[in-house]
């Protein structure tokens, strides 16, 4: 019995060690700009663009709005005045400011805005006999 609570305390121990050494490496990740004698450094960051993915039959708040998708399959368009058949859903938005609804039927590529938000509609998918759902990626300015 006391060789797992030592046990524990020593584990324990070794994690906050490791975790100190982990602050360690976070601090070497910073990059040297000048070699000059005078040291100088840059942090580097990469910005993800938002990603949603709302799931059929269900809706999320995004920039001020509740969206839900819904009736996800293959519709027909016309694109260069020819038909093709591309997978789609009907997005149902509700401005929670102004209480205005509307209804936008989207496919990949689309463009949804969203008060003064854009999106870009990255997959639209049925689901394999599941509900399916839509992605979209926050287009920044």
């Amino acid at each position: 019995m006391i060789y797992r609570y030592v046990h524990a305390a020593l584990v324990g121990t070794a994690m906050v060690v490791g975790l100190a050494a982990c602050r360690h490496v976070t601090d070497a990740a910073y990059e040297r700009v000048s070699p000059g004698p005078a040291l100088v450094v840059a942090r580097t960051e990469v910005v993800m663009p938002e990603m949603l993915q709302i799931d059929e039959n269900t809706q999320v708040q995004v920039s001020g709005h509740l969206v839900g998708a819904g009736n996800i399959w293959k519709r027909d368009f016309d694109e260069d005045g020819a038909k093709t058949s591309r997978m789609s859903a009907s997005l149902g938005i509700l401005d929670q400011a102004t209480h205005a609804e509307r209804r936008e039927m989207v496919r990949v590529g689309s463009l949804l805005v969203l008060g003064a938000d854009r999106y870009r509609v990255t997959a639209v998918d049925a689901g394999d006999g599941e509900h399916g759902f839509v992605s979209l990626e926050k287009v920044l300015p």
